[in-house]
């Protein structure tokens, strides 16, 4: 049994839109299509691997700022340190002319006298003896006032003990110079003396 022409026309329109409506929901792509979904990817991946890059380098820079703030400081509390243990090693000093002006009635030479056989009229041959005189008295005083230093701790270098090191180091030098009044450690600026910073 056949349909009638119309219904058969009807038919094959409604085939012929269907084809049409597939064809509509699956379209055919080209190449063209393919390097620009390619190029749009590419494009993606570059931003998001530049975005993690600058954010790798800019915690790279935060820790570097903060590794070296970090050092300035550890550098700034070491010196400051070293400072206070230097001053704290150091020996208060007085006035030579005040000791020298002392010594000068002695009969002796002591190194206290130097300047005063170079300022008179003596001869070569006394400012020679005198110089002798001087120089080994110099190396007794230095080596008084080494051996003191040497025995001593750091933590009696340091106040309140640095007192009674002083107190060592005027009664060691009262022996070696003489009967002469020694305030404090004067020697040790005309020695040139400083205190070691290691045993």
């Amino acid at each position: 049994m056949s349909l009638p022409s119309n219904t058969q026309q009807s038919l094959r329109r409604l085939k012929e839109l269907e084809k049409l409506a597939q064809a509509d929901a699956h379209p055919r792509r080209t190449w063209k299509d393919y390097v620009k979904l390619k190029s749009d990817n590419l494009f993606l991946l570059t931003l998001i691997t530049t975005l993690v890059c600058l954010g790798c380098l800019m915690v790279m820079f935060m820790h570097d700022a903060e590794s070296r703030e970090r050092m300035a400081k550890e550098r700034d509390k070491y010196a400051s340190e070293e400072a206070v243990a230097l001053a704290t090693r150091e020996i208060p000093l007085g006035k030579f002319e005040s000791i020298s002006q002392s010594a000068a009635d002695q009969g002796n030479v002591s190194v206290l006298q130097y300047e005063a056989f170079i300022t008179t009229g003596s001869s070569i041959v006394e400012l020679q003896e005198a110089e002798n005189a001087i120089r080994s008295h110099k190396q007794r005083l230095r080596a008084t006032v080494e051996l003191v230093m040497n025995k001593a701790t750091d933590s009696e270098l340091k106040e309140p003990s640095l007192g009674v090191v002083r107190g060592q180091l005027v009664e060691k030098l009262n022996g070696v110079v003489g009967d002469q009044m020694v305030q404090d450690v004067q020697f040790a600026n005309f020695l040139h003396f400083q205190v070691p910073d290691t045993k």
